[in-house]
């Protein structure tokens, strides 16, 4: 078995898994937000459209990055398949990391200017951002899906991306030394795509996060010191209570953005300095990296759902009482098990 097919199988089995836990996850989020008026506040509203998009790649991306693990031949669908197959992720990042940054902008304000209540999120805001996100995010990516073609290769039909060529703009990178003329060139559309990728999708948002996180982060931990000159010492109940609520928000405001740079940010560095031809691979090592930070890239899609449901204290809140069952029978059995190691494990020490 080669490389390429050993590790394509890998990945396939990555991810029917990662579509295991996104589906349900990213589904109950949504359920859990609309069946419960509760929740549906501007920032939970905002979460849900994180959900949508896990959605949207883990029903609609997701099983062609799985059929194309275990299967070798020719592309199979049509020319509209393969364009949809290509808009779609990329649409639904990019509406993904556009509803990052708002969540971001919300909880910045709502730290560091609590009082400037015109600037907060409303839920009017997040329905009207929303769609908003979405259309211009498949709109973004019309272009893009229209350059996508069936190319046929030597009898085998591939679903890839063609550069028109633009003899005028094209950046040549080697001349014929007779002729003068150009023999290898880099298609300017090629360089424009990756630009907007690069900046608009990662570096921008990444560095926006980075920076408003951390003067939130910074913000939220002066207000969890100690303060004896008062009357309202940190040692009551509901100081505590503050605090631990605090620090559980300075964790997740950590997570997201460290997990959102880790992940976006060899993907789209070293891909785009691969198409661009600024380093080159060996064809096999090119085709384990690229597949390799993509699997990583997608994993959003479940992590997501983990942060800002499982860790978010008002959908724990209102979590259905048949899941809050489920968690406590494995959470028993979990802790029956540890309990008979550790038994086990005693009673063969006293024997030894």
């Amino acid at each position: 078995m080669s490389l390429r097919i050993g590790y394509s199988i890998f990945l396939g089995v990555f991810y029917i898994v990662l579509m295991i836990i996104a589906i349900p996850g990213n589904t109950l989020i949504l359920w859990m937000t609309f069946s419960n008026k509760q929740l549906r506040t501007p920032t939970n509203l905002l979460v849900s459209n994180l959900a949508i998009g896990g959605l949207v790649i883990a029903i609609f991306a997701i099983p062609f990055r799985i059929w194309s693990s275990f299967n070798f031949s020719s592309y199979p669908f049509s020319l509209a398949t393969c364009r949809f197959e290509k808009m779609i992720p990329l649409s639904s990042i990019m509406a993904i990391t556009c509803t990052l940054c708002i969540i971001c902008v919300d909880r910045f304000i709502a730290v560091v200017y609590p009082v400037k209540h015109h600037l907060k999120m409303t839920a009017l805001k997040a329905y009207i951002l929303i769609p908003t996100i979405w259309i211009v995010s498949i709109a973004s990516f019309i272009p893009y899906a229209t350059f996508n073609i069936l190319y046929n290769y030597f009898g085998t039909i591939f679903c890839i991306p063609y550069w028109p060529d633009n003899r005028a703009v094209d950046i040549v990178l080697s001349r014929n030394a007779t002729t003068g003329e150009p023999t290898s060139y880099l298609e300017f559309s090629r360089v424009m795509y990756w630009i907007f990728i690069v900046v608009f999708l990662f570096y921008i948002p990444a560095i926006m996060m980075t920076f408003l996180y951390s003067i939130t982060v910074l913000k939220v931990r002066s207000t969890i010191q100690p303060s004896y000159g008062s009357f309202k010492m940190v040692s009551s109940d509901s100081n505590k209570a503050k605090v631990k609520q605090r620090k559980r928000v300075i964790n997740i405001m950590i997570a997201c953005c460290s997990l959102f740079v880790f992940t976006g940010l060899p993907y789209y560095t070293l891909n785009m300095l691969l198409d661009l031809r600024v380093i080159t691979l060996q064809s096999d090592v090119r085709f384990v990296v690229f597949r390799t930070l993509a699997a990583f890239l997608f994993t959003s899609i479940a992590y997501n759902a983990i942060i800002y449901g499982y860790f978010n204290t008002t959908y724990r809140k209102y979590t259905p009482l048949w899941l809050k069952h489920i968690g406590s029978v494995l959470t028993f059995k979990r802790s029956t098990t540890i309990t008979n190691l550790s038994t086990t494990t005693q009673q063969e020490q006293i024997h030894s």
